[in-house]
């Protein structure tokens, strides 16, 4: 089970950085308006890739969660934030670390 989880958040992650900054995406990927400011936002693309691949992992016959639809919410939530945390910590040259001056 921990195994599972931990291979759809790697799995949420990793799609999620491909739609948002993937090269390869470029020149079909939405620059302006609605579309092009929601793959701009790992946080949102996080969300949309973590109910597709809880869906993908339910036909894969891997049940995370007793009942699909409350299951595939709250792991479009957990997908949404780790892709987030992950974009924001991780970049090119490591991991990033601010310290806010108050």
């Amino acid at each position: 089970m921990i195994v599972n989880i931990i291979l759809f958040i790697l799995s949420c992650a990793g799609a999620t950085q491909i739609l948002c900054y993937g090269s390869i995406l470029d020149k079909i990927r939405p620059k302006n308006g609605i579309l092009g400011e929601l793959f701009r936002c790992s946080m949102c693309v996080g969300f949309h890739v973590g109910y597709i691949l809880f869906v993908l992992f339910w036909i894969a016959g891997v049940s995370m969660f007793s009942n699909f639809y409350i299951g595939a919410l709250v792991f479009a939530f957990i997908s949404s934030y780790t892709s987030y945390v992950c974009d924001k910590v991780l970049s090119d040259e490591g991991i990033m670390i601010k310290i806010a001056n108050k």
